[in-house]
């Protein structure tokens, strides 16, 4: 097998901390291109709730809106996206204080 694309829904559903960083570093590791997929790098498409694991690996991002894919562009820290459904997302991610 030589995919080019790697499709996963929710890959760190339910895991602990430690093992969520073990399969994000993973998971860098096969998209930068491994021995055992010819040393392709192969892209990564993820579907998550949880958006904060993926702030600091993920590339582009969109969104799920009434069945269409709106796409937000590429994160940036300082200013984030200017969009409701996304700031919901990340203050549902937010600790309780």
């Amino acid at each position: 097998m030589r995919p080019a694309v790697l499709f996963l829904d929710n890959p760190l559903l339910g895991l602990e901390r430690r093992h969520k960083r073990w399969w994000l570093d993973f998971l860098e590791m096969i998209q930068a291109g491994q021995p055992f997929f010819y040393q392709r790098p192969i892209t990564l498409v993820v579907a998550a709730y949880d958006v904060v694991p993926w702030l600091k690996d993920g590339r582009h991002f969109a969104l799920l809106k009434q069945n269409l894919w709106s796409p937000l562009g590429i994160y940036n820290s300082k200013t984030g996206f200017d969009d409701p459904l996304w700031r919901d997302l990340l203050a549902e991610a937010a600790p309780a204080r």
